[in-house]
């Protein structure tokens, strides 16, 4: 049986599947001890401090919250690309007129002006 506070989980995912880093990180030529407490997440890749449960239950509820909150914010960052590319995809200048419309106004323009002499 686990001691009581004694169950580590990352706290990105809520994973148990933690491992001890030790090492330095390079910071413009100069090295930062990362200290005793770091632990790299076997799960997700995320490094840093882990979060200490009472029980495996509370982590559990942890990892389940997490999980969700992930497929949240997946949802929500592919709605904004898909209205980022719905947005581009008709490229509009200050006063509304796309700019296809403006380069065949330009091409007519052109081409009047050829065909009238002037260039």
């Amino acid at each position: 049986m686990e001691e009581i506070g004694n169950i580590l989980a990352c706290m990105r995912c809520g994973s148990s599947n933690l491992s001890a880093f030790r090492g330095t990180h390079g910071v413009r030529g100069h090295y930062l001890s990362l200290g005793d407490n770091q632990y790299l997440c076997g799960d997700c890749g995320y490094l840093g401090v882990p979060l200490i449960f009472d029980s495996e239950e509370n982590r559990l509820k942890h990892a389940e919250a997490q999980k969700k909150r992930r497929v949240f914010d997946i949802t929500r960052e592919s709605r904004r690309t898909q209205e980022k590319e719905a947005s581009s995809s008709v490229i509009t200048t200050d006063s509304g007129i796309s700019q296809d419309v403006i380069f065949w106004l330009g091409i007519l323009a052109l081409m009047l002006l050829f065909l009238v002499g002037y260039i």
